[in-house]
């Protein structure tokens, strides 16, 4: 009977019962709000892996993230989330705790309560400046400065209804400053509705000054446009994305697998190599062409938390204040 119970172990094994890494068929449905191009290279570096698992991607961003995972509670169709921070702490209840084979190579910071999410991208935002336009030092030092009259109708800023970043610049100018300096710095803005065109038409020189992503403003320095990047005074806000599964996913062992893949240093990675992204990972490649982390100074000024709770009420009243400034015009 011993010998029995050791041969049908042994058959298990091969036939990858009892091991998660070895059920390496079937499925994982992926949704990933970093865009067509980082999902495609992904998965592409996935599936060398592990060719026997068919990921399903699905590209989803912002508010309609949140919602689709409400919608979908206790049935989700999905299995693993690339998302922002904001999104986790909105609806913890949402997602699985799971202790990624990599958890030690993460600072402390990036990784959720519970174990929830493991950080992938790191994101800030500062100021992007053409410098044929306005000299530098005649350009905003901090966010603080935003809002002297001499920048009306100078500064891009994408409508934080609609961009993720652009609610990071709000709820930072938020945290140190109050309402009635976001007042004031809504009335020297021209709001966009997306993110890129900051940063493009700053470029291209239709406007002085942009509010954008630490990465798109050096990028656009990187291809030789008359532009520089501006850190605050205050210091830099780190925010960004994260990977998580997602509670009830319907392929939890091949989840597993591809948040494991996710969140080691190759697939962190990938984020550097195609984005210039800052990413967590102590092992993954450091970005290029943008100052260390260590030699930047860091706002401890901003509470994701509060920002997440808050960001319903806070876009309420951002739209209110954009009304008004169109009843003064």
């Amino acid at each position: 009977m011993k010998s029995l119970g050791v041969f049908a172990l042994a058959v298990g094994l091969l036939l990858g019962f009892g091991d998660p890494a070895m059920a390496q068929k079937g499925k994982v449905s992926y949704i990933g709000s970093g865009g067509s191009k980082l999902n495609t290279t992904l998965i592409k570096a996935f599936n060398e892996k592990y060719p026997d698992i068919t990921v399903e991607a699905i590209v989803a961003s912002g508010g309609g993230v949140l919602a689709r995972l409400k919608a979908e509670a206790g049935s989700p169709t999905a299995d693993v989330i690339y998302t922002n921070f904001d999104t986790y702490q909105n609806a913890p209840e949402l997602f699985l705790s799971y202790k990624t084979k990599d958890h030690d190579r993460f600072p402390k910071f990036a990784i959720g309560k519970d174990n929830k999410y493991y950080g992938y991208t790191m994101t800030a935002q500062l100021f992007i400046v053409n410098t044929k336009l306005m000299p530098l030092a005649d350009a905003p030092k901090s966010w603080k400065d935003l809002a002297n009259p001499k920048y009306k109708g100078k500064i891009l800023w994408a409508n934080p209804s609609l961009s993720g970043g652009a609610y990071g610049s709000l709820g930072q100018m938020l945290q140190l400053y109050g309402w009635e300096f976001v007042e004031k710095v809504i009335d020297n803005a021209i709001l966009v509705p997306n993110s890129r065109l900051t940063f493009t038409n700053v470029a291209k020189g239709e406007y002085e000054i942009g509010l954008t992503e630490e990465t798109k403003a050096f990028g656009q320095k990187e291809k030789g446009y008359p532009v520089e990047v501006i850190y605050p005074k205050e210091g830099l806000v780190w925010r960004g994305a994260a990977v998580g599964i997602i509670k009830g996913a319907p392929n939890l062992e091949n989840a597993k697998i591809f948040a494991d893949w996710h969140n080691s240093a190759e697939g962190q990675a990938i984020n550097v190599n195609l984005r210039n992204r800052r990413v967590y990972h102590r092992d993954a490649p450091p970005v290029k062409g943008i100052p260390d982390l260590e030699t930047v100074k860091l706002c401890d000024c901003y509470d994701h938390g509060w920002a997440a709770r808050e960001k319903l009420n806070n876009l309420k009243k951002f739209d209110a204040l954009l009304a008004k400034r169109g009843k003064k015009s």
